[in-house]
């Protein structure tokens, strides 16, 4: 990317010093959430990201799900062709010339599903083999060995050896339309024990991140995921054995905010927006995590877990 800080938003520029200032060492990524996209309407539009991968030593860069708008609403642009269009659009941005690893989760507007059940057409459902072939599978080839899936699924995590850190990205909406789910937020009985019995089996300290808050404690999103909860009591036998956990990392709930749940447990959402993004250190030995806003106050967060 020639000269990747022209295609920073203005609003992040003026963030840059204190963000150079804070380059420590640390584990530290970016993160994006429900950037709702369909048209190039601004030419910087989420190419912001990954011109800061280019400035800065991140670990990774993220984008945690409603990538695309996925509206049923008519109004331009919103058709299974645009849709299509703008998921071939993003795999160019996130995965040409990356700078880093990219970590990419599928939101509940990434399937389409609101459209097709608005108009009754499940044949225009953007399914999982499409989400793993135009995102997971051009990740994949770029974070390598360390990055690890369910077969051709849409969840998976990644090591990062040098800080001994696990991101596993799980897929909340892991269902199918044509299959008839009742709800949408959900982690089937095969991506559940794919996290207990491979993503959860590591010495690393591990850091959960799905596009929909894990369980129902965020007040704009109460009803949780059907299978949160052992997800949950799967973290827990994981603690009680010994593991190392960060905390849960979310967006869908378009707010930044943090909470504990019952059990102690950090979880931590990220607000909405292609010209908004979040830095986050994690040092493992505090178990402190800052974070630095850019594009959007409040500037900063610091948490310990």
């Amino acid at each position: 990317m020639e000269n990747p800080i022209s295609y920073l938003h203005d609003s992040w520029l003026e963030k840059l010093p204190k963000l150079e200032a804070s380059l420590d060492g640390r584990f530290v990524f970016a993160v994006q959430a429900d950037t709702h996209y369909f048209d190039i309407e601004d030419g910087k539009q989420l190419y912001n990201l990954m011109a800061l991968g280019h400035l800065y030593p991140m670990n990774f860069v993220a984008n945690l799900g409603d990538m695309i708008r996925g509206y049923f609403k008519d109004r331009e642009g919103n058709t299974p062709e645009k849709m299509q269009a703008a998921m071939d659009e993003l795999s160019h941005r996130y995965t040409t010339d990356a700078p880093c690893p990219v970590l990419l989760t599928i939101g509940n507007h990434d399937a389409n599903q609101l459209w097709c059940q608005h108009y009754g057409e499940a044949s225009q459902m953007i399914t999982e083999y499409d989400h793993y072939e135009k995102y997971i599978k051009p990740i994949k080839a770029i974070n390598g060995d360390n990055m690890v899936t369910d077969g051709e699924s849409n969840y998976y995590y990644v090591d990062f050896p040098s800080h001994k850190i696990r991101v596993i990205m799980l897929n909340s909406t892991d269902a199918k339309f044509s299959e008839g789910y009742a709800e949408t937020y959900v982690f089937t009985d095969k991506q559940i024990e794919w996290f207990k019995e491979k993503a959860l089996k590591t010495d690393y300290a591990v850091l959960v991140m799905s596009h929909s808050p894990i369980r129902g404690d965020f007040e704009s999103h109460p009803c949780g995921c059907i299978g949160g909860d052992q997800i949950s009591e799967a973290v827990e036998d994981f603690i009680a054995a010994g593991g190392n956990f960060i905390a849960y990392m979310c967006g869908h709930v378009h707010i930044s905010h943090q909470l504990t749940d019952k059990n102690g447990r950090l979880h931590i959402s990220f607000t909405n927006g292609a010209n908004i993004a979040e830095v986050v250190w994690i040092d493992t030995e505090k178990k402190t995590i800052d974070t630095l806003f850019l594009g959007k106050e409040p500037s900063e967060r610091h948490l310990t877990y």
